[in-house]
């Protein structure tokens, strides 16, 4: 959030408005949607899964907390699935998820791309 908070000050094209926000929608994120960011925004260079999940017929409990994260995280506009629609969390495809919008913005002004390579590591294992 600090880097949030410095960077947003001195970004000239954001609106006091906007920003104000992209503070509040920031502090509503979990740290695994802010690794899931990451994880969008660099996706080239994990070996995620390229399909969705429908027709699975059961879920590790891992497996769907990651899956409910991304379902939030495309419904609050932050990432999309190239077009595709999720109604549910079987609709996530991890392998087809981009940033776009304010969530480009988040992924920007939070520094996300700082996030250690660590703490991605058991989000990834769960994406493959």
């Amino acid at each position: 959030m600090a880097f949030l908070l410095g960077n947003i000050a001195f970004e000239q094209e954001i609106s006091a408005q906007l920003a104000h926000q992209i503070v509040k929608s920031a502090e509503q994120m979990t740290y695994r949607q802010l690794c899931l960011m990451k994880i969008a925004a660099l996706k080239e260079n994990y070996q995620l899964r390229v399909n969705d999940y429908r027709g699975q017929q059961q879920f590790r409990k891992e497996l769907y907390e990651v899956l409910y994260e991304c379902l939030d995280l495309y419904n609050r506009g932050f990432v999309n699935f190239s077009g595709e629609v999720a109604f549910g969390p079987t609709d996530v495809n991890p392998g087809r998820m981009n940033l776009q919008a304010m969530g480009v913005d988040i992924f920007n002004l939070m520094g996300l791309a700082t996030i250690p390579s660590s703490d991605l590591e058991p989000i990834v294992a769960q994406l493959r």
